[in-house]
């Protein structure tokens, strides 16, 4: 229940306007009924922004639509149909006084904008499109000898400040703009490399503590909106990720302790996750590895995520033990103990007798590697079938979400940086340039959002944002 006692000031970076972006091009694409004009904007940028439009030589009761969106379609039209539900559409009404008028209410993620019933010429000097996101500062930067390598960093830096308004979204422009906790765990660390996100995380952070169920479960969304649900692997997890990549980033061991009780409630739901005669089964398995050209079984993702759970909370209660020894010192022992029991019940559930997984694709391998769920003897093993799954598939990965939060980092740890430059260096469809020389100004949310042969991905339920940050990891 509502109980304006509880209401708490949030502490974080507001929400302000930072640099506006000149029209790369202004074209007029046709008239309206009573002759004003239709006219087709490219601000050359994909991004959180908003127009503040001079409107004049209005009569009163005359409107003034304004349309945003992502891309064209083939045709040169705009493309709204990646919109779903939403509408990205502004209308403004005349009082016949001419006025700069901007909407107060509204964000949109848009690249192009449709000004439909402007009297008169439109012209750079009647519009000032504003960049908003929260305010962070800047940490880090990245310059290479490659302009590609260039300017997929920034695609990845213009997707985290497109997503960054108050709390860490997934896309900035459809009907969803929802806090993903596995977008946000997977995205977290190369977040923390450009900027300083302590304030944003910890104010999202006890957003998820405000939506974990009396359970101890995490939901897929925080802050919790009624929409989807409550644990799964990768996602739900997010509630342990999340506090110790900030923690790593930052040395601040209170973003530990703030939310250690909430993550321990946590560990407690997943050990009643038993089932199928297994006793370690993991948050669920609705997601997997999301958008992945491969299926890796979503119950060995599950199994893998809670292990690597197991091993973080283990070393969270060690960094607090060393202030607090009595109170944390059996916890991390006790985790250690579920981490080598979870890591057990893996190998005898899904490993060949070879030792090598019988789930055989290229995140499974890079989850076994990076997790350490593998026996001695088998590691070696491992990482020649992994080259060749990489290899064979022409230098190309095939992860999804999760998989590639931890590709290249995993490939360089195991001594394979050769592939990890490969990888990046890739320009076929699917790799992080293939976007880039397709023109791209933010991270698209599927490897296959567009393609030179199929145009548009044509994804029943045309989930297909083209300013997503997941796969925007890289940069990390």
């Amino acid at each position: 229940m509502y109980d304006p006692a509880r209401i708490e000031n949030p502490e974080t970076s507001p929400v302000r306007a930072h640099e506006s972006h000149e029209p790369v091009s202004i074209e007029r694409i046709g008239n309206t009924e009573d002759g004003r004009g239709i006219w087709l904007v490219d601000f050359g940028q994909n991004c959180s922004q908003r127009i503040r439009l001079h409107m004049r030589d209005l009569e009163a009761e005359q409107s003034v639509t304004l349309r945003h969106v992502e891309v064209l379609e083939p045709d040169g039209s705009i493309a709204t149909r990646t919109l779903r539900r939403g509408q990205q559409c502004d209308v403004y009404t005349s009082n016949g006084s001419d006025a700069w008028w901007e909407p107060r209410f509204a964000m949109h993620g848009f690249r192009y904008a449709q000004i439909e019933g402007f009297a008169g010429e439109l012209t750079a000097a009647d519009m000032d499109c504003r960049v908003y996101h929260s305010v962070m500062e800047r940490t880090g930067e990245l310059t290479t000898s490659n302009p590609l390598l260039n300017r997929l960093h920034e695609n990845a830096v213009w997707s985290m400040r497109s997503n960054f308004v108050s709390i860490p979204t997934d896309c900035p422009q459809r009907d969803e703009r929802l806090g993903w906790t596995g977008d946000t765990q997977v995205f977290a660390r190369a977040a923390s490399y450009n900027t300083d996100t302590r304030a944003f995380y910890r104010k999202w952070l006890n957003d998820l503590r405000q939506s974990q169920r009396e359970d101890g479960a995490y939901p897929e969304i925080a802050p919790f909106c009624n929409f989807w649900g409550f644990g799964n692997s990768g996602w739900a997890d997010a509630g342990v990720i999340v506090p110790w990549t900030v923690y790593l980033m930052t040395d601040d061991q209170s973003v530990l302790s703030e939310s250690y009780a909430s993550m321990s409630l946590y560990m407690d739901w997943l050990s009643t996750q038993s089932g199928g005669g297994f006793k370690y089964n993991g948050a669920g398995t609705a997601t997997g590895d999301w958008l992945s050209y491969e299926t890796t079984d979503g119950c060995y993702v599950s199994v893998c995520y809670y292990a690597y759970v197991a091993q973080l909370m283990s070393k969270i209660s060690g960094v607090l033990s060393e202030a607090q020894a009595d109170r944390f010192y059996l916890d991390s022992l006790k985790y250690s103990t579920l981490y080598e029991n979870i890591k057990e019940e893996f190998q005898r559930r899904y490993l060949n007798s070879d030792g090598l997984p019988n789930i055989s694709t290229q995140a499974s391998y890079l989850m076994d590697l990076k997790f350490g769920l593998l026996p001695e003897t088998a590691i070696g093993k491992a990482r020649e079938v992994l080259r060749k799954k990489i290899t064979d598939n022409g230098y190309k990965l095939s992860t999804g979400f999760l998989g590639t939060s931890i590709l290249n980092q995993t490939l360089s740890a195991e001594g394979m940086d050769d592939l990890a430059y490969d990888l990046l260096l890739q320009r076929e469809n699917p790799s992080w340039l293939y976007s880039v020389d397709q023109g791209a100004t933010t991270i698209w949310e599927r490897w296959d959002s567009y393609t030179k042969e199929g145009g548009f991905n044509k994804h029943p339920w045309i989930m297909n944002s083209f300013n997503h940050y997941s796969y925007g990891v890289v940069s990390e």
